[in-house]
């Protein structure tokens, strides 16, 4: 239910529209990052292991090491940021949050 509830607070947050243009980070093969597509929202995916991301016709993908300045690499601003799962595998948290 984890995805569910995520795409419940983001739409009660942001309504879907192609105008709101969503960061999924650590987006593994892709399931969330399809689901906000699939409602209408733009759709950035970045993960560690870009294998791992399989729709990747369908969706922009940068693959991207979050334990690093990710920011720089990252050409547009986003109206929201996700990550789902992903804060207990970083090594510094705070680092990862001073970035987004």
């Amino acid at each position: 239910g984890l995805h569910e509830l995520a795409f419940e607070r983001l739409t009660a947050t942001l309504p879907p529209s192609d105008a709101v243009q969503v960061l999924e980070l650590g987006a593994g093969g892709g399931a969330m990052s399809l689901r906000l597509a699939d409602h209408g929202y733009r759709v950035t995916a970045s993960d560690l292991f870009a294998n791992s991301f399989t729709p990747r016709e369908q969706i922009p993908f940068v693959e991207l090491d979050l334990n690093q300045d990710f920011a720089a690499r990252l050409t547009q601003r986003f109206s929201a940021v996700i990550a789902l799962e992903l804060v207990e595998h970083l090594e510094n948290p705070h680092h990862f949050f001073r970035q987004c």
